[in-house]
């Protein structure tokens, strides 16, 4: 769990990074507002790519055999 945690945080970083530069190049700071949100779709998506498939699943089909 805390390789996932480590590896997201460094991701996210680099994802921020990159475009806080790319903001100030084109001198829209705007930019980097609007990214901030995505920047949720990609720690939702890199954890998934780091769990993989049956650790997202498994919880949801052992609560199906429970209603």
């Amino acid at each position: 769990m805390l390789e996932i945690l480590v590896t997201e945080t460094i991701v996210v970083l680099i994802y921020m990074t990159l475009w806080f530069f790319i903001a100030q190049a084109l001198r829209r700071n705007d930019i980097a507002d609007i990214l901030w949100g995505t920047g949720f779709i990609v720690t939702a998506v890199t954890a998934r790519a780091l769990m993989g498939h049956t650790a997202c699943c498994s919880y949801l089909y052992a609560q199906q055999g429970k209603t």
